[in-house]
């Protein structure tokens, strides 16, 4: 759980107390290299076995843990440490995640304090005799790594506590711990280099580094998520007939968003009329254009005389969520929304289909065409038995917006049957305000608050 990630499939392979235990040469080579400077062959087979026993101690403290906790787990030993794998299902929780992540350090911290206590019981050995030095460094790899285990850097245990410590939901304490990981980082590394030990100055800012790395990526993907959901909304205002034009431009620079923005002001453009701007821009996209953009742009053009045999066939060609959008504007446009179920039941299994169907459901709806988004829910279960329990609420939400309350109740009650439990969107989805006031929505409603 500290400094290495991932699998190792040479080394030493064996079973302590029923768990897998995997070592890596990395462990000893790299114990060997900081033990040089001990001097004799001796001293440095004390040292690499010393300190790969501690190792192994310090992950057999989070097994330990994670066996209390019902977990299966399994233990790697490579580089300067190793990993533990919990092998728990579900969500632990702050406190049992705490409590997993200090039990490694609690462990060397244990055997630590036997040494400190024995050696204050007998007395210490020799001064610079080899019982002396086994006694230094026992105590060095034990008590000295767990402290410094403990630090609030990550990825070390103390960085994963502080994590768990900090206020806020999962993803900004961790963005949270990501700062402190890195300031703190930063200054024991130039401690470490005051104080001459070059190494772990080296680890240290090495781990601060990668904190200060991590911050930028987090950055990175919050603007990007901001920039999708902008895009989102403005897909939904788009079908509800506003004229967004001016926020689309503003996204066509967009380095996440760009492509999708200029398709989607495409779009735009030939549904309000600028059928001639839409076919230039069009011509423009390049060869990431989608493959039904042109032939939508002909349909609307032509207010679906001509095109809708090469749009669905552009379609059948290359299925995905923006071109499935293209198909359900231009069949609905040319009065021809009752072919769209039967040429969505032609995309192939694969994982492309759950996307292109929620692409479909979700245009459909967003369109106004409630029923057409209802029949496409229905077919996604048809096609896909296992989609999850968010396509039954959207065909809920057509329906009780279509008029059809008992039915947009059955799929209700189908949804958080497969698991929905959102009382936030049951509250406030303003889909559902035709249904708040039966008791049967009631009921359901506070059956998903009881579950939680």
């Amino acid at each position: 759980m500290e400094l290495v990630a991932g699998d190792h499939t040479s080394g030493l392979r064996f079973r302590l107390f029923g768990v897998p235990v995997a070592v890596h040469p990395s462990l000893p080579f790299v114990l060997a290299l900081l033990g040089l400077s001990a001097g004799s062959v001796g001293r440095v087979a004390i040292w690499v076995g010393l300190g790969t026993f501690s190792v192994l101690l310090h992950e057999f403290g989070h097994a330990g843990a994670s066996i209390a906790m019902g977990g299966r787990p399994r233990v790697v030993l490579a580089g300067l440490g190793g990993f533990t794998e919990p092998g728990i299902t579900g969500q632990l929780g702050r406190s049992r995640t705490i409590a997993l992540a200090f039990a490694g350090p609690a462990a060397g911290l244990a055997l630590g304090g036997l040494v400190a206590g024995g050696l204050w019981w007998f007395g210490r050995p020799e001064v610079g005799s080899t019982a002396d030095f086994a006694v230094i460094i026992a105590l060095w790899v034990n008590i000295g790594w767990s402290l410094v285990n403990l630090l609030p850097v990550l990825p070390l245990d103390g960085g994963h506590i502080l994590a768990e410590l900090l206020p806020g939901a999962p993803e900004v304490r961790r963005q949270r711990a990501q700062v402190v990981s890195a300031a703190v980082g930063l200054v024991v590394a130039i401690a470490m280099f005051r104080y001459g030990l070059v190494f772990a100055g080296l680890m240290f800012g090495l781990l601060a580094m990668m904190s200060f790395r991590s911050m930028g990526s987090a950055r990175a993907a919050r603007d990007k998520a901001d920039s999708a959901a902008q895009l989102a909304s403005l897909v939904g205002r788009i079908d509800a007939g506003e004229d967004v034009e001016a926020e689309l431009r503003e996204l066509t620079g967009d380095a996440d968003v760009g492509a999708t923005s200029r398709s989607l002001l495409v779009e735009h453009l030939a549904r309000t009329g600028r059928h001639g701007e839409a076919r230039a821009m069009a011509s423009n996209l390049g060869s990431g254009q989608p493959p039904t953009m042109i032939f939508l742009v002909d349909v609307l053009a032509s207010e679906g005389a001509e095109g809708i045999d090469a749009l669905v066939e552009s379609f059948r060609r290359a299925p995905d969520a923006l071109t499935a959008r293209h198909l359900v504007i231009g069949l609905a446009g040319a009065d021809r929304a009752d072919e769209v179920v039967g040429t969505l039941r032609t995309v192939a299994a694969g994982p492309n289909r759950g996307p292109v169907l929620a692409g479909a459901q979700l245009t459909a709806h967003q369109m106004g065409q409630f029923r057409l988004s209802a029949a496409i829910g229905s077919l996604t279960y048809e096609l896909e038995p296992q989609a999850g329990s968010l396509v039954a609420y959207n065909t809920a939400c057509s329906l009780a917006r279509a008029g059809d309350l008992d039915d947009a109740m059955a799929w209700l009650r189908a949804a958080v049957e497969r698991g929905f439990d959102e009382t936030r969107l049951l509250d406030h989805d303003a889909d559902l305000a035709e249904l708040r006031h039966r008791t049967a929505f009631t009921d359901l409603r506070a059956k998903v608050q009881n579950s939680h």
